[in-house]
């Protein structure tokens, strides 16, 4: 919803990527188990993520 409400907006992108990174906080830590998994487990999701969205907002920014 929210990505539809600010699509037409030039700096969409940041919010539509806010809600995404929750989205998968959300989905990780109920339905893959990384409640119970391991902090190192947990982390290494956490940069792997992180990593992905900044290069999405680099590719954004210079393409």
């Amino acid at each position: 919803m929210v990505g539809f409400v600010v699509s037409d907006a030039r700096a969409a992108l940041v919010p539509i990527l806010v809600v995404a990174g929750v989205k998968c906080g959300l989905v990780g830590l109920q339905f893959m188990g990384l409640r119970a998994a391991h902090p190192a487990v947990r982390a290494g999701f956490l940069a792997l993520f992180c990593g992905l969205v900044f290069a999405l907002f680099l590719a954004h920014r210079h393409g």
